[in-house]
């Protein structure tokens, strides 16, 4: 402790503290008055014993202070550790016992005490509860030995360890005897008792078919005067009944044990009723199930060639996941995909069973064998079902229309397959009824007398080529007859049933022209209403219709090379050739979350009304009109220009967000031929329905608001709601999922609630409503509670506080019977001086 005072001064003056020894950690500052006095502390740590010195220093503007410290460091004195009392030790059993036993059945166990120099009386006590000893004293006399019997009788089946205890009479002990703390005279043996279940007092045999079930009942009863609590423990595979019993004083219950089987097997299972006052009664249960009754699907049938799906749902009724898998008896007509099908634990799937006839007017069935095994293991089937399905084949329906097309000029070739779907071999014959012209059969199939022979499920590819010079459009049928092969040669008897089979397959050509580049966009925005006239140049439309007012003229008798207007009285009048039209649909690209988009979009009225050059005045005789599909159709005259461009305007008015791809396609009916132009159809976001906004009181409280969301459609639909990404964490809607009115119903409302944490932060957010067809957005904004300040007038106090008043006047302070010191004052004195009255004071203290 160094003790420093100032007082060349009255005024106070900041020294900086410092040490020249490592081992000295002082303070770093210190301010001294010259009227007082302060204690600078010094902490010292050293390393070793010794003597130590030192300086203190104290650094003013105006002196410099040292002081020098002594110090001497002592070594610590080690005192050693005192060692633990050693704690006694236990004292050693007398021996070992181990009973054995059955439950319910009290076991015999005997003992020989020897006694010491004298005689001694003992005590039985035992620590376990069913073991029991000689009732009152056992007398041992000195040097001699007695024999003691030990009866053990247990209700349940089990192991346990304990001890039991032979107390001297000389002794006096606690109640409670403490195995760590036994007096040397008492005799006491260590004890393990193993317990067998008891003989089972029944047998019960359980026999049903797999997917049945079957009861059986065992009458339980409780003879003690209290209420007694049964535990059942069931053991076996399938085996229901109740896992507990409560029966009150004298009372009886029949119990009943279920054994509904979900696969063939035997195996052995137990029931046991235990409790701790009644103990274990043990019934052996014997398990058999048969294999299970067939269940009979409902029929299905189908033309021959084309197939029939017949459905069952698989159920799993255990708790843990299987797998099925599924086993036909009959793989020719029948097929499944997939063979293995995962089923959760308390799920169902469904099967899927494909027929596909062999035959014309038979019946055909397969055998369905499911096998459940679990999916964490391999092992024999959990679960069995047998199912039958029966398919009759039907001769061949009219298939669906193939569409070929192709360029004006060009050549292109369509293959069709045939499979033999009989179990044995038949001869083919390919016919194509159509006019003459750009469509034909393939190379292979140019004769259509020669027959080709085809095995039992062989396949075959039918090419058909379309080549056409101009827009034309061709329709026709491809007929292809099976006939059963008998003894090397194809069978005359046509009444036969499975002979002379015929498949027809229609088939419509089309030459067509794909404009080439980007697709023309529709773009719009959700619950808009765009209309877009697009002009179409349909390439080749002048030249096509010019042809076929040759061919009309060709048909009547006549036959000039060209048509001008020096043979124009010569052609037929305009109703000798049938009028044409233009048929204008669109052809969207589809997904099944797009499917509504093709309620959005129509096409409006076709305007053509530009003249004719005189050259092409013979197509107007034919009366061109022009239509609109599928809203069609819709007839108007109309006039096409010789720059062959068709005028279409589009109305699209998408009702939520979507981008498709498709074409439009215009067709010319009935000479054929169709123009298609690539479109796309697009949709953003819709305008918000409205501003909602949410006040909250203060950050940590919560503001709602209600939004009302009006559904569009006339059923109910399913809609989800839930803030954008860009909103501000503070914003939630409730309920999030839900189910909108119809349009004529109540509208459904939401809870927009705004929770903020702090007065900072993004307060603004887009809440979104959308079903499968539609999709709304509102703006959401959260703000705080409007504050308004009160309204205080201003006043003005002259008068100083009575503390203020009394220190500038210097009462009061510093101590009983001394002035405070008014540093102001002595602030300003100080300010008033000159330099040379400051040096001056300043060598009259370093003279000090």
């Amino acid at each position: 402790m160094v003790q420093a005072r100032q007082a060349f001064s009255d005024q106070v003056v900041p020294y900086a503290v410092g040490s020249t020894a490592d081992f000295l950690t002082c303070v770093d500052r210190l301010k001294l008055s010259g009227e007082s006095s302060s204690v600078l502390a010094c902490e010292a740590m050293c390393q070793f014993a010794g003597e130590y010195t030192g300086n203190v220093v104290l650094a003013s503007r105006f002196d410099v202070r040292v002081y020098a410290l002594a110090l001497k460091a002592e070594a610590e004195t080690v005192r050693p550790e005192t060692p633990p009392e050693p704690e006694p030790e236990p004292a050693k059993a007398t021996g070992h016992l181990t009973f054995r036993g059955v439950a319910m059945e009290p076991t015999t166990k005997t003992i020989t005490l020897t006694g010491t120099h004298t005689s001694e009386e003992y005590v039985f006590e035992s620590g376990l509860p069913f073991i029991s000893g000689p009732p009152g004293v056992v007398s041992v006399p000195a040097y001699q030995s007695v024999e003691v019997d030990l009866v053990v009788q247990v209700q349940r089946a089990g192991t346990a360890r304990g001890a039991v205890y032979f107390h001297p009479t000389s002794v006096e002990r606690d109640q409670e005897t403490d195995p760590d703390h036994l007096d040397p005279s008492t005799l006491w043996y260590t004890c393990d008792v193993l317990v067998e279940p008891a003989a089972a007092l029944d047998d019960i045999e359980l026999e049903t078919r797999t997917g049945q079930a079957v009861v059986s009942s065992v009458d339980v009863s409780n003879p003690l005067n209290q209420a007694v609590e049964i535990e059942v423990i069931l053991e076996g595979i399938d085996v229901l009944g109740d896992r507990m019993l409560l029966l009150g004083p004298g009372e009886s219950f029949s119990y009943e044990v279920i054994f509904s089987p979900l696969a063939p097997g035997v195996s052995d299972g137990r029931l046991v009723f235990t409790s701790p006052q009644l103990g274990d009664h043990q019934y052996n249960l014997h398990l058999v199930s048969t294999e299970p009754e067939e269940e009979v699907l409902a029929p299905v049938s189908a033309s021959v060639g084309a197939s029939s799906t017949a459905t069952y749902t698989i159920e799993n009724p255990l708790n843990e996941d299987m797998d099925f898998e599924v086993i036909l008896t009959n793989s020719v007509a029948f097929s499944c995909s997939p063979s293995r099908i995962a089923v959760p634990a308390f799920s169902t799937e469904t099967l899927s069973v494909v027929y596909q006839p062999t035959s014309v007017g038979q019946e055909e069935t397969t055998g369905v064998r499911l096998e459940g095994v679990p999916s964490r293991f391999r092992g024999p089937p959990r679960i069995l079902k047998l199912l039958s399905l029966t398919g009759v084949g039907s001769r061949p329906a009219p298939l669906e229309e193939t569409l070929i097309t192709c360029q004006p000029g060009s050549a292109v070739t369509k293959a069709l397959t045939f499979k033999n779907p009989f179990l044995y071999p038949v001869t083919v014959g390919i016919e194509l009824l159509a006019e003459p012209g750009p469509l034909r059969l393939g190379r292979a199939q140019t004769n259509a007398r020669k027959l080709r022979t085809l095995a039992a499920c062989e396949t075959m590819q039918v090419s058909l080529v379309f080549e056409p010079a101009s827009m034309v459009t061709v329709s026709g049928q491809c007929r292809v007859t099976a006939t059963l092969l008998r003894d090397g040669r194809a069978s005359a008897d046509a009444e036969t049933e499975d002979e002379g089979v015929v498949w027809t397959y229609p088939i419509r050509a089309v030459a067509e022209l794909v404009k080439s580049g980007l697709p023309e966009v529709v773009r719009s925005l959700t619950h808009a209403i765009r209309v877009v006239t697009l002009d179409l140049s349909l390439a080749g439309l002048n030249k096509a219709l010019m042809a076929d007012v040759v061919a009309a003229t060709k048909g009547a008798g006549a036959a000039p090379a060209l048509v001008t207007k020096s043979t124009m009285d010569s052609r037929p009048s305009p109703s000798a050739a049938e009028p044409q039209s233009l048929l204008v649909s669109l052809d969207l690209d589809l997904g099944p979350e797009t499917q509504a988009v093709k309620q959005c979009v129509s096409l409006k009225r076709v305007q053509a009304t530009l003249p004719l050059s005189v050259e092409h005045e013979a197509a107007v005789a034919q009366g061109l009109s022009v239509a609109l599909m599928p809203s069609g159709p819709i007839e108007q005259e109309g006039i096409l220009s010789a720059s062959e461009t068709l005028s279409v305007p589009i109305s699209f008015e998408p009702r939520r967000p979507v981008s498709v791809f498709g074409s439009l396609l215009v067709e010319r009916s009935p000479a054929g031929g169709r123009w298609r132009f690539p479109i796309r159809l697009e949709a953003g976001l819709p305008k918000p329905e409205g501003v909602v906004v949410v006040e909250a009181a203060s950050p940590g409280s919560v503001g709602t608001a209600r939004v009302v969301a009006q559904n569009r459609s006339d059923g109910y639909s399913q809609y989800r709601a839930y803030f954008m990404a860009e909103s501000g964490f503070q914003f939630g809607v409730d309920p999030c999922e839900g189910i909108l009115n119809p349009r004529s119903s109540r509208p459904t409302e939401l809870t927009v609630s705004f929770a903020p944490k702090s007065f900072s932060g993004l307060s603004s957010g887009r809440l979104v409503v959308e079903t499968r067809d539609d999709l709304w957005i509102w703006e959401v904004r959260g703000r705080f509670a409007s504050y308004k300040p009160p309204r205080v007038r201003a006043k003005v106090d002259a008068v100083m506080p009575r503390q203020t008043v009394r220190a500038l006047a210097g009462v009061g302070g510093g101590g009983k019977g001394k002035k405070a010191p008014n540093y102001l004052q002595l602030n300003a004195l100080n300010a008033t001086r000159s330099k040379s009255q400051r040096a001056r004071e300043r060598e009259r203290e370093e003279r000090r």
